[in-house]
């Protein structure tokens, strides 16, 4: 009785609800009142016997398909545990997503010896949030493919994410040779120039030339202080002595769900700048 109690207060904890297939012809799954109320129904009693042609017929058209030749092998294989996520119309007409799991239990004294049983959990919330991501996603890039400007995203731990074209264009290398360099940050000129040659180490300095501490990075502002970076600028030295001359627009993500943390704008003005310095002097 105790472990009985115990099992009931996990199912209980995790909102799962309990099923039973007695793998009998005509004979209806035993749904919980927790099923039921997944499904808008007052308890199981409302929602009244369900036979598993019945229960098939509630499953989402495209679903039901991908669950065609799982009946079968369920109802004859003693030792295969179920695993499945499918979506079961709602009594209001909507669809539920559910994730089901269970087990072939054999009881030899039973009227049935052979028993599936397993737990329904609900995860429309969890789907519906994958759903917004993966748009969220999509718009992202094609905003930033289709944008003028460079732009790239990165994660919580400043790695990036995506780069669109113009990006690439800039800085002169692909996506995925970007994802390899190494932004090194509080560097003098001479210190870099005395440090043995790393061809994916890119210098980070100040506008001003000197070192740049990496806290003073516009990724490392924006996540410190949740607030918009506009118009810093910062110099890249390239492994090949190269300076380009870079104006940063970063803003943070506030979604603690989002995988991106940070989007910015990169502008090069190294011409501008060197016009500047030609007129100062």
């Amino acid at each position: 009785r105790e472990v009985a109690q115990r099992l009931q207060d996990t199912i209980d904890a995790a909102r799962a609800g309990t099923w039973e297939w007695q793998l009998v012809d005509g004979e209806p799954l035993i749904l919980d009142d927790r099923i039921a109320r997944m499904l808008g129904y007052e308890d199981a009693e409302a929602l009244g016997p369900v036979t598993i042609p019945h229960w098939q017929e509630m499953i989402h058209p495209d679903d039901r398909r991908a669950l065609e030749g799982e009946w079968e092998p369920l109802r004859r294989e003693s030792r295969k545990v179920s695993d499945h996520i499918y979506r079961v119309r709602h009594r209001d007409g909507h669809y539920v997503w559910f994730l089901s799991r269970g087990r072939m239990v054999h009881d030899p004294l039973s009227q049935h010896p052979n028993v599936r049983v397993g737990v329904v959990i609900d995860i429309t919330e969890r789907k519906e949030l994958e759903a917004a991501l993966e748009a969220e996603r999509d718009y992202l890039e094609t905003l930033m493919e289709t944008s003028m400007a460079a732009i790239e995203a990165k994660d919580s731990e400043g790695r990036i994410v995506f780069c669109n074209r113009e990006t690439e264009l800039l800085l002169g290398l692909s996506e995925e040779e970007l994802k390899r360099k190494r932004f090194v940050f509080g560097l003098a000129e001479n210190e870099i120039s005395a440090r043995r040659f790393d061809p994916d180490a890119i210098y980070v300095l100040g506008a001003d030339g000197l070192p740049l501490p990496e806290s003073q990075e516009p990724f490392r502002v924006a996540v410190r202080t949740g607030e918009a970076v506009r118009d810093h600028h910062q110099i890249l030295r390239w492994p090949d002595g190269r300076r380009q001359v870079l104006a940063i627009n970063a803003a943070p993500i506030a979604r603690p769900d989002s995988p991106i943390r940070v989007v910015s704008s990169l502008r090069d003005i190294t011409a501008e700048t060197e016009a500047e310095t030609v007129l100062r002097n």
